[in-house]
């Protein structure tokens, strides 16, 4: 086997190599148009599409041993963070994507002000 030394080593390398593919892909997308970034959101709502269609495929067939279940349940488990991953980036990609493109006026004009007609009734017992 390795020696610990030589295990750091490799360690520190590969956390170096990664640092600099992270950096230079963030200095990538900073400068990128919209058209990229674009296709990069389609890019990730396919994969949230697809994630979405292993946790149904997930839920379709449990029904079989514990184990089997336990193990499933920890998959779900993974999904659905890699879900909340995936949603938390499409958020900062399209708030990113706000900042530098001029918000539409549907955009602005729709959220803020609901008429009343729209909210929903409370009804106090």
């Amino acid at each position: 086997g390795l020696s610990a030394e030589d295990q750091a080593y490799i360690d520190r390398t590969v956390e170096e190599r990664v640092r600099e593919h992270v950096s230079e892909a963030l200095f990538r997308l900073h400068g990128e148009n919209a058209k990229r970034k674009r296709e990069i959101q389609g890019k990730l709502h396919a994969l949230n599409t697809s994630v979405e269609e292993a946790l149904m495929h997930i839920k379709h067939h449990s029904g079989a041993r514990a184990s089997e279940a336990d193990s499933r349940h920890m998959m779900q488990g993974k999904v659905v963070q890699l879900q909340g991953r995936i949603q938390l980036l499409l958020k900062l990609h399209q708030e990113r994507s706000r900042h530098s493109v001029p918000p539409s006026p549907t955009q602005t004009a729709s959220e803020p002000n609901t008429p009343d007609s729209l909210r929903p009734a409370l009804h106090l017992g």
